[in-house]
């Protein structure tokens, strides 16, 4: 936003569902719907505007089957590491350990 004396307040019309922060970023919960956000000449209330922000959320859904995958390739990892680490592998294990750590993050 520019002119105006450059100090502007920020508000939304449902505080509830999405938050309006100093800097005119809005924060949105878990609503879907759509707001109002006003912005307000700080120093003059008559210098303001308005604009609809519609509110949606995006939720990943990552399939059962995928899940399981990743388990099971995390099960194995693991057992090979046991097996490494029995053999007296320290270097292959700590190999071994970062990958099932990246398998776990993944």
């Amino acid at each position: 936003m520019s002119g105006g004396s450059g100090n502007y307040s920020w508000h939304s019309s449902n505080p509830s569902a999405a938050d309006v922060q100093p800097s005119g970023l809005v924060s949105v919960g878990s609503t879907i719907g759509s707001i109002t956000v006003k912005a307000s000449d700080s120093r003059n209330a008559a210098h303001f505007d308005t604009s609809q922000v519609l509110l949606f959320v995006v939720q990943l859904v990552v399939p059962v089957v995928a899940q399981v995958v990743v388990l099971l390739v995390v099960v194995l990892l693991v057992a090979v590491l046991l097996v490494v680490v029995l053999l007296d592998m320290v270097l292959l294990a700590l190999i071994l350990l970062v990958v099932v750590l990246l398998a776990m993050v993944l």
